[in-house]
């Protein structure tokens, strides 16, 4: 038997079968040892993975705060681009407004420099028609 225990191959320490309880034992003591290492090579995976996720759901909260600060940052923009629009909708209707009254004096102007032009015209061929008599 080798004297290095991680020499000695596991289908022989599986297959023993021996009445020499010394060997018994000395095999009892390396599958117990093998499992304790390989317990603890199960505890390294399992803290290194606890350390990734544990740096992966820090990473994960940085991202989500940067995204809560950017739709905040959205809102802001949303907020003003609508109190901006509704500026916008009233100075176009109250421009409409001033619009229709100013083409509505311009009508009622325009109606009364006709009415002025048509008696001058009146008057005027009333003048050359008496003359003309």
């Amino acid at each position: 038997m080798p004297r290095n225990w991680e020499d000695i191959p596991i289908d022989e320490v599986l297959n023993y079968s021996e009445g020499n309880t010394g060997k018994m034992s000395q095999y009892e003591r390396i599958m117990r040892n093998k499992e304790t290492l390989a317990l603890m090579n199960v505890h390294a995976s399992v803290h290194d993975l606890k350390n990734t996720i544990g740096t992966s759901s820090g990473r994960l909260e940085q991202r989500v705060l940067s995204l809560e600060k950017t739709l905040d940052k959205s809102s802001q923009s949303q907020s003003k681009l609508q109190w901006i629009t509704i500026a916008l909708t009233i100075v176009i209707a109250l421009a409409t407004v001033a619009y229709t009254w100013t083409t509505w004096q311009t009508v009622l102007v325009q109606k009364e420099a006709n009415r002025i032009q048509v008696e001058s015209q009146n008057k005027t061929s009333n003048k050359q028609v008496k003359i003309a008599r």
